[in-house]
Parts: C-alpha cells; sequence; structure tokens
C-alpha cells in the first residue's frame, strides 16, 4: 500500500501485494480490492482481488465524494467514518447521507474557532432567519451568494455579579 492507513480512515482503499500471503497485513476494513502490479504479478484468492487492468472500474464504481464531515448522527453512525466503512463495505450506500448532493447553501457554524455540528433543521432555521434579516435591510435574496456573519458575545465583567 502506498499510503500510510491511518491516514486513510474512512476512505476506499486498495492494497497492492508484492508478496503471496500479504493480504491480511496490506489490508484494513476500507480495502475494496486487493491487487498486484504486473511486475510482480500476485494473484490472491481473498473476495476482494481484481486483476490490475480492472482496477479502474473499481476506482470509479467506489470512488466516494467527501462529506462535510459534520458528524451529524442522520446516518445512524457515530461519525462520518463509521459510515464510510458501511458505505466501502456495500452495506449502506452515500446517498443514505443526509447531506450528501444537499442543494442550496453550505452551511458552516464555528464558535471559538472550533466546528459546532448542525442538522438540518438547525441549518434551516438560522439561514432562514439570516435571510429574512438582510430582507428587512434592503438586501433582496437573488443577490445573495455567500453570506458570512462573525460576531463577538461581550463578556460581562466577574465584578458585575
Amino acid at each position: 500500500m502506498e499510503a500510510f492507513p491511518k491516514d486513510l480512515i474512512g476512505f476506499p482503499q486498495i492494497a497492492l501485494l508484492k508478496e503471496q500471503g500479504q493480504e491480511e497485513s496490506v489490508t484494513t476494513d476500507y480495502t475494496v480490492a486487493i491487487s498486484s502490479i504486473p511486475e510482480f504479478s500476485i494473484k490472491s484468492k481473498d473476495r476482494r482481488y481484481v486483476p490490475f487492468d480492472e482496477l479502474a472500474e473499481v476506482v470509479i464504481k467506489n470512488a466516494l465524494p467527501l462529506t462535510p464531515n459534520l458528524n451529524c448522527y442522520h446516518c445512524g453512525y457515530s461519525n462520518c467514518y463509521a459510515f464510510y466503512k458501511e458505505v466501502t463495505a456495500g452495506r449502506r450506500e452515500i446517498t443514505d447521507c443526509d447531506l450528501y448532493g444537499q442543494e442550496g447553501a453550505f452551511f458552516e457554524l464555528t464558535v471559538n474557532g472550533e466546528p459546532v455540528q448542525c442538522k438540518l433543521f438547525v441549518q434551516d432555521v438560522i439561514t432562514g432567519v439570516v435571510t429574512a434579516i438582510l430582507k428587512t435591510l434592503k438586501i433582496e435574496e437573488k443577490h445573495l451568494k455567500n453570506v458570512e456573519l462573525k460576531f463577538s458575545l461581550k463578556q460581562e465583567s466577574e465584578d458585575h455579579e
């Protein structure tokens, strides 16, 4: 395997064998195919084995778009990587992700530099409220392409308690 498996958690992987019997040491839960470059010509009895000349088809079939990685839990999994693992194994479809292919605005909320996960309902409410406020400021919705809102909360000093 040319990449470091720990850096590819959640992404479909292809393991390339250099030696016979190497499958267990080079595969992970995310391995969708095992092959070998023609130079080594290793074949495997593993169900994921694919001849080298058919790898392009495997890549096309298993390429996953990136989700916003919000870990929103809508899919029922604890995080996006766990969901990707199920998609990679063929037990779920990428379209089971509520945010996959979502039309409309991209939504990102951060507090103190940390991302805050927002379910679609919350995204819709915040987007709707901000859009309504902008309309009252005479900004037409058709002119809204990207809106960024950033503010700091006033900190009360401790002597005012």
